[in-house]
C-alpha cells in the first residue's frame, strides 16, 4: 500500500484534507496546492503522514513532517507545476501494508494522441475524498480506474479556461465506469495529491506517473 492520508490541522485538530505516494523511507509526494492556504505554505507541525491504513477510522502509522519542500516554479493560480514533498520525521519500516511506489522515469508517462485504448492507457487513482461533489469524505480508500488521454484532447476539453500543456498528465473516466446515478467514478476534492498509477507489462510492476491535481467535476 502507497498511499498516504495526509491529516492537516484546522483549529486544533487534525482532518484528511489530501492524499500523497510514500516514494522512500523518508519522503512522500504530493500536490503543492495540499500544503498552501491563502497564499502561504503551511508549517510542517500542522501536517500529519498516516501509513498502512484503509480506514482512517482506525489507528494507522502517524508521522510527524520536518520539511515540506515545494516545486519552485509551482503557480498556486493555475496550478502548473503542482508538487511537493514532505520529508518525515523518522525513518518508515517498510511492511505488508507500507511499501514505496516506484516512479516513472522520463519519457515512461505514456501520452498518447489516438483515441485506441491499450493497457498502458490505463490507470488507478486512490484516495479519501468526497465520494460525490456535495458528499461526505469516504473513511475507507477507494480507487477508481481512468483512462490516460492526450493534453489535445484534455485542451479541447477545458477550451481557454486553462492551459494544458506537456507537463500535465491528464486522464478521465471511462463510460463504463458510470454508477448507477449516472455520475462517474473519478477524484474529488480530499483526493488532490493521490497516486496516478499504471503498470508496466514490461517490468511487470506498478509505478507512479502522476499525481491528482485538479479536474471539471468529481465523482
Amino acid at each position: 500500500m502507497v498511499d498516504a492520508a495526509l491529516l492537516i490541522e484546522d483549529s486544533g485538530q487534525y482532518y484528511q484534507q489530501c492524499g500523497g505516494s510514500l516514494v522512500s523511507d523518508h519522503h512522500v509526494l504530493t500536490a503543492a496546492h495540499c500544503l498552501v492556504q491563502k497564499g502561504l505554505q503551511l508549517k510542517p507541525e500542522s501536517v500529519i503522514v498516516r501509513l498502512g491504513q484503509y480506514d482512517l477510522t482506525m489507528k494507522g502509522h502517524d508521522f510527524k513532517v520536518d520539511k515540506i519542500y515545494i516545486f519552485p516554479y509551482y503557480n498556486n493560480r493555475t496550478y502548473a507545476n503542482d508538487i511537493a514533498i514532505l520529508q518525515l520525521n523518522k525513518k518508515v519500516d517498510f511492511k505488508d501494508l507500507i511499501e514505496p511506489i516506484v516512479m516513472a522515469m522520463p519519457g515512461e508517462n505514456h501520452r498518447f494522441e489516438t483515441s485506441e485504448v491499450t493497457d498502458s492507457q490505463i490507470g488507478y487513482i486512490a484516495g479519501w475524498g468526497r465520494t460525490s461533489a456535495t458528499g461526505d469524505h469516504s473513511d475507507i480508500l477507494l480507487e477508481a480506474q481512468l483512462m490516460i488521454v492526450s493534453q489535445i484532447e484534455c485542451q479541447l476539453s477545458y477550451k481557454k479556461s486553462i492551459r494544458i500543456d506537456m507537463s500535465r498528465l491528464c486522464a478521465i473516466a471511462p463510460l463504463e465506469s458510470l454508477t448507477e446515478s449516472g455520475e462517474t467514478m473519478d477524484a474529488c476534492k480530499g483526493d488532490s495529491g493521490g497516486p496516478l498509477i499504471q503498470y508496466d507489462q514490461i517490468g511487470e510492476q506498478y509505478y507512479l506517473t502522476g499525481v491528482v491535481s485538479f479536474g471539471k467535476k468529481c465523482a
